[in-house]
């Protein structure tokens, strides 16, 4: 059997039908609206399947055995998104959330954002259906007839607006990978995977080698896995942690996907369509018969309003992980994480209001698209605020400088208090060294050889003698050797010209190391002996550290800042107050 390609055009009057995801509680031949969808009052009467030709409404029952649609996409974009979303919409029908087919919700619900690039495998097909075979011949229930002739408006609200008339049964599956930036900057590493294809990562081999990779950037880049279906047999229903779980479970469904095909479509219909009700409205007023030849919600519609739901859903999982990055949290970021979050409050806001649209909701929506006017789909002016958002990011030159205000010091991963004192800069000579162990003057080298850092920067040679308790100076050549030092009263010793030349440097008297935490979170169980203080600036926290003598400090300037005279080995969370706590060991 060739190729059949579902495609519903609904002419302007009220006998259209319309194609959408099927939803539980349905039934052949039961009322219908987009306000509660089904699980209404039988307003037909039973009928038998089709076994002869006969001019009475029956079932007939129909194999089908149909691809309609296969596609694995990698998507990079909002406009890959989009594009992706117009392939789709036309076969899986208009939903959005739980009311969504199963490939619809993988592509709103997956990881995908701005800042992942996410590895998509869709197949939605069809095995069968059971649609009902002179459909103008269907009868009333006795109630619904006696509450049509007496009130027509009352029987729309207790039976819908339209009737289940065909239901499709098939299979569908939607699988996806992202990977995801932890950071501004680790976005850039998402350039390794630019040359894997959809329609390889979900292969045994291809995945184990896209695996392979991702392990060597799992510091900047986080990975989701996940999977809808319908359809099939002893399918693992996750979690799904690589993209080779997701390879097993679609190879399971692959393999019993035409052995327990499910309902995945259904297709409504008008009541007019009957002549039956054609009869009892003969006489009715023109507002009643509005009521019942107003056209249904075209499919054009439904899918575009899918389409935008998806959209948000995008750009509001691209906040969030906007809203993670170190650069986000800096200080000098306060304006914009709360311009970022306001936009959040409103896509989670439209979000929430989509799921609730009523039929009255849509037919507005259709009613604007007729004539043209798309202003209430919000989707591009929302993609169009982030990006200015995202323009706003401090300029850093790695994510881990912008955590705190005090790291300032490159990548040290040691900020100090105070200035470096230069012995001098004699670009041939450094501290005398090589005296014997014995010797009162011994100087201080990280290993045992004498010569142990070789071309390293002044900046990472700040932060080494930092953490280092017994270094209290050191020389440094970043086109040579470099020098730790215990002592600096030891005079200088000649070395020669060589490259750039030494420059000696003697440590800040006090030093504090940034510990790696939330800022929601401080170290855990504050010593009752020490006090907390309210909002102090940084400088007083550091000097009323200095004068407890605590061991460290985690300091919010807008709360509470609390004094350790121990390091505690966790953190508790607290929640977000101010701009967040920032802790410190002193070293």
């Amino acid at each position: 059997m060739g190729r059949r390609v579902l495609v519903v055009v609904l002419p302007p009057v009220a006998v259209a039908d319309l194609s959408i995801p099927w939803q539980e509680g349905c039934a052949l031949r039961e009322g219908f609206d987009l306000t509660s969808s089904c699980g209404k009052p039988a307003a037909l009467e039973l009928i038998q399947d089709c076994e002869t030709q006969q001019e009475t409404a029956c079932v007939k029952k129909m194999s089908r055995n149909e691809v309609l649609l296969s596609a694995s996409s990698r998507i990079e974009s909002f406009q890959q998104l989009s594009t992706l979303l117009e392939k789709t919409s036309s076969f899986s029908g208009g939903g959005w959330g739980k009311t969504a087919s199963a490939t619809a919700q993988m592509i709103q619900h997956s990881a995908s954002s701005d800042y992942s690039m996410s590895f998509l495998s869709l197949m939605f097909g069809l095995a069968s259906e059971e649609t009902i075979e002179h459909t103008q011949k269907l009868r009333l229930t006795s109630p619904a007839r006696e509450k049509l002739k007496s009130d027509p408006r009352e029987f729309l609200e207790l039976y819908g607006s339209r009737f289940v008339s065909s239901i499709l049964f098939g299979f569908e599956f939607g699988g996806a990978a992202s990977l995801t930036a932890r950071s501004h900057t680790g976005s850039k590493s998402l350039e390794a995977f630019a040359s894997f294809q959809s329609e390889g990562i979900f292969s045994g081999s291809a995945s184990a080698s896209f695996l392979s990779e991702y392990r060597k950037h799992e510091t900047t880049l986080s990975l989701a896995c996940d999977a809808r279906f319908s359809g099939g047999r002893d399918v693992p229903i996750g979690p799904y942690q690589t993209p080779q779980d997701l390879v097993q479970a679609m190879g399971q469904w692959n393999q019993t996907r035409t052995i327990s095909p499910v309902r995945v479509m259904m297709i409504t219909n008008g009541w007019m369509v009957l002549e039956e009700v054609q009869q009892i409205l003969s006489n009715a007023t023109p507002e009643v018969l509005e009521l019942f030849t107003t056209d249904n919600v075209a499919s054009t519609a439904l899918q575009r309003i899918s389409k935008e739901y998806a959209e948000l859903k995008y750009l509001q999982q691209s906040a969030l992980v906007a809203l993670d990055w170190p650069r986000v949290q800096h200080d000098r970021s306060l304006e914009l994480r709360k311009e970022l979050d306001g936009v959040r409050d409103q896509l989670d806001t439209r979000l929430t209001q989509m799921e609730t649209f009523n039929e009255a909701d849509f037919r507005t929506r259709e009613s604007e698209i007729h004539q043209g006017d798309y202003s209430w789909f919000k989707a591009r002016s929302f993609k169009d605020q982030l990006d200015a958002l995202m323009r706003k990011l401090p300029e850093c030159v790695e994510d881990a400088e912008c955590r705190s205000e005090t790291q300032l010091c490159a990548q040290e991963s040691v900020c100090v208090e105070g200035e470096w004192e230069t012995l001098w800069v004699r670009k041939s000579k450094t501290l005398a060294n090589g005296r014997s162990s014995t010797d009162s003057h011994t100087f201080l080298t990280v290993a045992p050889a004498e010569h142990k850092d070789w071309k390293q920067p002044l900046e990472s040679m700040k932060a080494k003698c930092v953490e280092n308790a017994g270094c209290v100076a050191f020389c440094n050549n970043p086109d040579d050797w470099s020098f730790f030092y215990s002592i600096t009263n030891q005079g200088e010793q000649n070395r020669g010209q060589h490259g750039q030349g030494w420059s000696c440097f003697v440590k800040p008297s006090h030093s504090w190391r940034p510990l790696q935490h939330s800022v929601t979170s401080y170290l855990a169980n504050p010593p009752a002996a020490q006090p907390p203080q309210w909002k102090i600036t940084l400088e007083a926290a550091k000097d009323l550290c200095k004068e407890k003598q605590c061991k460290a400090f985690c300091w919010n300037p807008a709360d509470w800042t609390h004094l350790y005279p121990t390091k505690p080995g966790s953190t508790q969370h607290v929640g977000w107050y101010g701009k967040g706590w920032q802790c410190f060991e002193r070293v």
